[in-house]
Protein backbone atom coordinates (compact mmCIF):
# COMPACT_ATOMS: atom_id res chain seq x y z
CA UNK A 1 0.00 0.00 0.00
CA UNK A 2 2.39 2.65 1.00
CA UNK A 3 4.41 1.60 -2.16
CA UNK A 4 1.17 2.15 -4.64
CA UNK A 5 0.40 5.24 -2.51
CA UNK A 6 4.40 6.78 -3.14
CA UNK A 7 4.15 5.76 -6.58
CA UNK A 8 0.80 7.69 -7.23
CA UNK A 9 2.62 10.69 -4.80
CA UNK A 10 5.75 10.54 -8.16
CA UNK A 11 3.04 10.89 -10.50
CA UNK A 12 1.18 13.80 -9.08
CA UNK A 13 4.31 15.69 -8.66
CA UNK A 14 5.41 14.93 -12.28
CA UNK A 15 8.46 13.43 -13.02
CA UNK A 16 10.26 16.30 -14.45
CA UNK A 17 10.70 17.98 -11.20
CA UNK A 18 12.58 14.86 -10.04
CA UNK A 19 17.06 14.90 -10.16
CA UNK A 20 17.25 12.93 -13.91
CA UNK A 21 20.68 12.07 -13.60
CA UNK A 22 23.02 11.31 -10.01
CA UNK A 23 25.66 12.50 -11.80
CA UNK A 24 24.78 15.17 -14.11
CA UNK A 25 27.50 16.15 -17.18
CA UNK A 26 28.07 19.92 -16.44
CA UNK A 27 28.57 19.56 -12.31
CA UNK A 28 31.35 21.35 -10.64
CA UNK A 29 32.74 20.68 -6.51
CA UNK A 30 34.23 22.18 -4.36
CA UNK A 31 35.32 20.35 -1.33
CA UNK A 32 37.57 21.35 1.93
CA UNK A 33 40.79 19.77 2.38
CA UNK A 34 42.81 19.90 5.01
CA UNK A 35 46.58 19.25 5.13
CA UNK A 36 49.16 19.39 7.76
CA UNK A 37 47.18 21.93 9.50
CA UNK A 38 46.10 24.07 6.45
CA UNK A 39 42.90 23.96 4.57
CA UNK A 40 42.64 24.61 0.87
CA UNK A 41 40.39 22.89 -1.81
CA UNK A 42 39.45 20.13 -3.84
CA UNK A 43 38.08 20.95 -7.31
CA UNK A 44 36.03 18.46 -9.40
CA UNK A 45 34.57 18.56 -12.97
CA UNK A 46 32.67 16.37 -14.77
CA UNK A 47 33.27 17.13 -18.39
CA UNK A 48 32.20 14.81 -20.53
CA UNK A 49 32.28 10.75 -21.85
CA UNK A 50 34.52 7.74 -23.03
CA UNK A 51 34.17 4.21 -22.55
CA UNK A 52 36.15 1.89 -20.33
CA UNK A 53 35.51 -2.02 -19.81
CA UNK A 54 33.09 -1.44 -22.53
CA UNK A 55 31.25 0.83 -20.29
CA UNK A 56 30.23 3.98 -21.33
CA UNK A 57 31.19 6.44 -18.66
CA UNK A 58 31.88 9.99 -17.44
CA UNK A 59 35.26 11.93 -16.63
CA UNK A 60 35.69 13.36 -13.50
CA UNK A 61 38.48 15.72 -13.46
CA UNK A 62 40.08 15.90 -9.80
CA UNK A 63 42.29 18.56 -8.74
CA UNK A 64 43.36 19.80 -5.26
CA UNK A 65 44.94 22.79 -4.87
CA UNK A 66 47.10 22.90 -1.49
CA UNK A 67 47.85 26.05 1.13
CA UNK A 68 50.58 27.11 -1.00
CA UNK A 69 48.60 27.29 -4.19
CA UNK A 70 51.77 25.67 -5.94
CA UNK A 71 51.27 22.19 -5.47
CA UNK A 72 48.39 20.96 -7.45
CA UNK A 73 47.70 17.42 -8.17
CA UNK A 74 45.22 16.32 -10.85
CA UNK A 75 43.78 12.58 -11.34
CA UNK A 76 40.81 11.42 -13.60
CA UNK A 77 37.96 9.35 -12.11
CA UNK A 78 35.52 7.44 -14.16
CA UNK A 79 31.68 6.90 -13.16
CA UNK A 80 28.75 5.53 -14.49
CA UNK A 81 24.61 4.98 -13.20
CA UNK A 82 22.98 1.95 -14.21
CA UNK A 83 19.67 1.65 -12.47
CA UNK A 84 19.96 4.31 -9.80
CA UNK A 85 23.45 3.18 -8.88
CA UNK A 86 26.80 4.82 -9.52
CA UNK A 87 30.27 2.48 -9.87
CA UNK A 88 33.24 4.01 -9.87
CA UNK A 89 36.27 2.53 -11.75
CA UNK A 90 38.73 0.61 -9.46
CA UNK A 91 42.29 1.56 -10.97
CA UNK A 92 44.22 -1.00 -8.84
CA UNK A 93 41.88 -3.69 -9.58
CA UNK A 94 40.67 -2.43 -13.35
CA UNK A 95 37.22 -3.73 -12.37
CA UNK A 96 33.85 -1.06 -11.48
CA UNK A 97 32.72 -0.98 -7.91
CA UNK A 98 29.42 0.64 -6.47
CA UNK A 99 30.00 3.96 -4.87
CA UNK A 100 26.50 4.89 -4.18
CA UNK A 101 23.42 2.73 -4.29
CA UNK A 102 20.40 4.65 -4.06
CA UNK A 103 18.18 1.91 -4.27
CA UNK A 104 19.34 1.00 -1.13
CA UNK A 105 16.70 1.61 1.93
CA UNK A 106 17.42 1.91 5.33
CA UNK A 107 19.58 -0.70 6.82
CA UNK A 108 20.75 -1.90 3.85
CA UNK A 109 24.06 -1.68 2.51
CA UNK A 110 26.66 -1.89 -0.21
CA UNK A 111 30.44 -2.81 -0.84
CA UNK A 112 32.73 -0.32 -2.32
CA UNK A 113 35.92 -1.69 -3.15
CA UNK A 114 39.22 0.58 -2.40
CA UNK A 115 42.06 -0.28 -3.88
CA UNK A 116 42.43 -3.92 -3.11
CA UNK A 117 40.28 -3.87 0.15
CA UNK A 118 36.58 -3.79 0.71
CA UNK A 119 34.70 -1.44 2.73
CA UNK A 120 30.52 -2.03 3.77
CA UNK A 121 28.81 0.62 3.86
CA UNK A 122 25.50 0.56 6.05
CA UNK A 123 22.19 2.81 5.17
CA UNK A 124 20.92 4.86 8.54
CA UNK A 125 18.32 6.64 6.63
CA UNK A 126 16.71 7.55 3.81
CA UNK A 127 14.09 10.49 3.04
CA UNK A 128 12.94 13.17 -0.20
CA UNK A 129 14.28 16.69 -0.29
CA UNK A 130 12.60 19.51 -2.19
CA UNK A 131 15.19 21.83 -3.10
CA UNK A 132 14.49 24.76 -5.49
CA UNK A 133 11.71 22.73 -6.77
CA UNK A 134 13.83 19.67 -7.72
CA UNK A 135 13.02 16.62 -5.46
CA UNK A 136 15.66 14.58 -4.77
CA UNK A 137 16.59 11.45 -2.79
CA UNK A 138 19.40 11.42 0.21
CA UNK A 139 20.58 8.79 1.89
CA UNK A 140 22.67 8.99 4.82
CA UNK A 141 25.03 5.82 4.70
CA UNK A 142 28.42 4.45 7.16
CA UNK A 143 31.16 2.32 7.07
CA UNK A 144 31.84 0.62 10.11
CA UNK A 145 34.84 2.65 11.14
CA UNK A 146 33.02 5.43 10.55
CA UNK A 147 35.16 6.84 7.84
CA UNK A 148 33.35 7.30 5.13
CA UNK A 149 29.88 8.80 6.13
CA UNK A 150 27.45 11.27 5.72
CA UNK A 151 24.50 12.67 3.65
CA UNK A 152 24.34 11.51 -0.01
CA UNK A 153 22.19 13.49 -2.48
CA UNK A 154 20.94 12.32 -5.99
CA UNK A 155 21.88 14.60 -8.04
CA UNK A 156 25.21 15.93 -6.40
CA UNK A 157 26.68 13.06 -4.95
CA UNK A 158 28.43 12.56 -1.23
CA UNK A 159 28.37 15.97 0.79
CA UNK A 160 31.67 15.07 2.51
CA UNK A 161 33.70 13.52 0.22
CA UNK A 162 32.55 12.74 -3.17
CA UNK A 163 34.82 9.40 -3.19
CA UNK A 164 36.05 7.59 -0.15
CA UNK A 165 39.39 9.88 0.28
CA UNK A 166 39.86 8.86 3.54
CA UNK A 167 39.96 4.95 2.64
CA UNK A 168 43.01 6.07 0.35
CA UNK A 169 47.05 7.03 1.10
CA UNK A 170 46.36 10.34 1.13
CA UNK A 171 48.51 13.57 3.25
CA UNK A 172 45.09 15.42 3.40
CA UNK A 173 41.79 15.25 4.56
CA UNK A 174 38.27 15.78 2.61
CA UNK A 175 35.96 18.05 5.02
CA UNK A 176 32.85 18.23 3.43
CA UNK A 177 31.61 20.17 0.12
CA UNK A 178 31.75 23.54 -0.08
CA UNK A 179 30.05 24.65 -3.39
CA UNK A 180 27.98 22.71 -6.32
CA UNK A 181 27.64 24.23 -9.60
CA UNK A 182 25.51 22.85 -12.43
CA UNK A 183 26.38 24.17 -16.01
CA UNK A 184 27.57 27.72 -14.44
CA UNK A 185 24.50 27.68 -12.18
CA UNK A 186 25.59 27.80 -8.28
CA UNK A 187 22.86 25.00 -6.45
CA UNK A 188 24.41 24.46 -2.77
CA UNK A 189 27.05 26.58 -1.30
CA UNK A 190 27.89 25.57 2.59
CA UNK A 191 28.69 28.60 4.65
CA UNK A 192 29.99 32.15 3.38
CA UNK A 193 33.02 31.51 2.81
CA UNK A 194 34.26 31.42 -0.71
CA UNK A 195 34.34 28.31 -2.28
CA UNK A 196 37.91 28.49 -2.84
CA UNK A 197 39.06 30.01 0.40
CA UNK A 198 42.54 29.02 2.14
CA UNK A 199 42.96 29.60 5.96
CA UNK A 200 45.59 28.58 8.69
CA UNK A 201 43.86 26.18 11.08
CA UNK A 202 46.09 27.62 13.80
CA UNK A 203 45.23 31.14 12.90
CA UNK A 204 41.27 30.85 13.08
CA UNK A 205 41.50 28.65 16.44
CA UNK A 206 40.99 31.68 18.65
CA UNK A 207 37.83 32.60 16.63
CA UNK A 208 35.85 29.35 17.15
CA UNK A 209 32.76 28.65 18.88
CA UNK A 210 31.57 25.42 20.73
CA UNK A 211 28.72 22.92 20.41
CA UNK A 212 27.94 20.42 22.67
CA UNK A 213 27.13 17.36 22.64
CA UNK A 214 27.85 16.56 18.72
CA UNK A 215 25.87 14.40 17.85
CA UNK A 216 23.15 16.03 19.56
CA UNK A 217 19.52 14.72 20.35
CA UNK A 218 16.98 16.95 21.33
CA UNK A 219 19.53 20.19 22.78
CA UNK A 220 22.65 21.62 22.32
CA UNK A 221 24.54 24.15 24.14
CA UNK A 222 26.48 27.38 22.44
CA UNK A 223 29.48 28.45 23.56
CA UNK A 224 31.73 31.79 22.45
CA UNK A 225 35.45 31.75 23.14
CA UNK A 226 36.14 34.34 25.65
CA UNK A 227 39.04 36.35 23.92
CA UNK A 228 37.49 36.72 20.88
CA UNK A 229 33.88 36.73 21.71
CA UNK A 230 33.12 40.31 19.65
CA UNK A 231 33.56 38.31 15.80
CA UNK A 232 31.01 35.95 16.92
CA UNK A 233 28.39 38.34 19.02
CA UNK A 234 25.32 35.68 19.02
CA UNK A 235 22.60 38.32 17.78
CA UNK A 236 21.54 35.32 15.37
CA UNK A 237 21.97 31.72 15.48
CA UNK A 238 21.31 29.81 12.19
CA UNK A 239 20.45 25.98 11.69
CA UNK A 240 20.40 25.28 7.70
CA UNK A 241 20.04 21.37 6.64
CA UNK A 242 22.98 20.28 3.80
CA UNK A 243 21.44 21.12 0.81
CA UNK A 244 21.82 25.19 2.37
CA UNK A 245 18.20 25.55 3.69
CA UNK A 246 17.59 27.77 6.32
CA UNK A 247 15.39 25.40 9.09
CA UNK A 248 15.83 27.59 12.47
CA UNK A 249 16.84 31.23 13.79
CA UNK A 250 17.90 32.31 17.21
CA UNK A 251 18.18 35.74 18.07
CA UNK A 252 20.46 36.76 21.13
CA UNK A 253 21.40 33.23 22.03
CA UNK A 254 24.01 31.86 23.86
CA UNK A 255 23.68 28.72 26.10
CA UNK A 256 20.86 25.96 25.79
CA UNK A 257 19.01 25.78 22.44
CA UNK A 258 16.40 23.08 21.67
CA UNK A 259 16.67 20.92 18.53
CA UNK A 260 14.61 18.12 19.38
CA UNK A 261 11.76 19.36 16.70
CA UNK A 262 14.51 18.77 13.65
CA UNK A 263 14.30 15.44 12.23
CA UNK A 264 17.56 12.99 12.61
CA UNK A 265 20.20 14.22 9.76
CA UNK A 266 22.90 16.75 9.20
CA UNK A 267 22.80 20.19 9.13
CA UNK A 268 25.21 23.05 9.09
CA UNK A 269 25.12 25.74 12.28
CA UNK A 270 26.00 29.61 11.54
CA UNK A 271 26.81 31.71 14.56
CA UNK A 272 28.11 35.15 12.73
CA UNK A 273 30.27 34.11 9.82
CA UNK A 274 31.42 31.22 11.33
CA UNK A 275 30.08 27.62 11.56
CA UNK A 276 30.44 24.13 11.95
CA UNK A 277 28.79 20.74 11.10
CA UNK A 278 26.44 19.72 13.64
CA UNK A 279 24.59 15.87 13.68
CA UNK A 280 21.45 14.72 14.69
CA UNK A 281 20.97 11.33 16.26
CA UNK A 282 17.67 9.70 17.44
Amino acid sequence: MKRIFLILFLVFLGLKNFAQDAIPTGSEWYYEIVSGGKVSYQYLSCQGDTTVNDEDVKIIIKSNTLYNKEALSTEIEYIYEEDSIVYWYNKKLGDFTVLYDFTAKANDGWRINVLDTAVNMKVDFVNYLDYMGVMRKVIHARDRADNYNGLIVYGIGHLKSFFPEELLDNDYRVNGLRCYWLNGELLYKHGLSDCETFYDLEENESAEFLIYPNPARDAVFLKLPQNNRNSLDPMSVEIFNMMGVLVRRHENCEGYIDVSDLTAGTYFFKVGNKGKVLIINR
